[in-house]
């Protein structure tokens, strides 16, 4: 298994595929790139927490209404104050406010958890 076996799986669509060789060689941050592309959500955001990248799982459990896996990745973040501000801010943009508001509690950012929840009654 190579990287020639991967990119034909990819040019014939075989995104899934492709992806499950990627995981099985290790190398998560491709195979949560490629469950991405695959729409297969859960996969990607495992992918991602995988490979280190708890920011990248959470979008995408989020997209995948996944509330583990979403868990799972909201508490590696909120171990990093910088990263969990960083979340919330890209999380508000996208119109997750409730994430956000959890996250900024998380970062003692009151002021803006107050504002995210109350978008998020908005959203809602």
């Amino acid at each position: 298994m190579n990287d020639d076996d991967i990119e034909a799986l990819v040019a014939e669509q075989r995104l899934g595929a492709a992806a499950e060789m990627c995981v099985a060689r290790g190398d998560h941050v491709r195979a949560s790139v490629l469950y991405e592309r695959a729409c297969a959500w859960d996969l990607a955001a495992t992918a991602a927490l995988e490979a280190n990248d708890p920011a990248r799982s959470l979008e995408l459990a989020i997209l995948g209404k996944n509330e583990a896996i979403s868990h799972s990745a909201f508490s590696k973040i909120t171990a990093d104050e910088v990263l969990s501000v960083r979340c919330a801010e890209r999380l508000s943009r996208r119109g997750d406010y409730a994430w956000a508001a959890r996250l900024y509690e998380a970062a003692k950012r009151p002021r803006d958890a107050a504002l995210a929840w109350s978008r998020a009654g908005e959203a809602a």
